[in-house]
């Protein structure tokens, strides 16, 4: 799994299958988004349970950084690791948003 991931980016620039390859690499992002967004919200009092999806994503990381055989160029898995921290960080400012909300018209 890991090294099908690893190739996803190089297959969206070049390969005949991109629109399958950028379809997983969304998918991947909009579920890093997605569990963040839900693990931010419902995990208030335990605050370490939102950090979870951070240290999967930083795991993976070093994972693939330790492989030191690379099927693509490390800018490429840097975007694609990138792009999973961007969407938590966007999962994780939609929750604050979504509690700031919620506790403003709660008054």
């Amino acid at each position: 799994m890991l090294h099908f991931l690893m190739e996803l980016p190089a297959l969206t620039a070049f390969g005949k299958a991109a629109a399958l390859a950028m379809t997983v690499m969304l998918v991947f992002w909009c579920a890093a988004f997605g569990v963040q967004l839900v693990v931010s919200l419902s995990c208030r009092r335990r605050r370490w349970l939102s950090l979870v999806p951070l240290m999967a994503g930083a795991v993976g990381v070093l994972m693939t950084l330790m492989m030191r055989i690379y099927s693509v160029d490390l800018p490429f898995i840097l975007l694609f690791w990138g792009g999973y921290g961007g969407a938590l960080l966007l999962g994780w400012a939609v929750s604050v948003l979504l509690y700031r909300l919620y506790t403003l018209v709660r008054k």
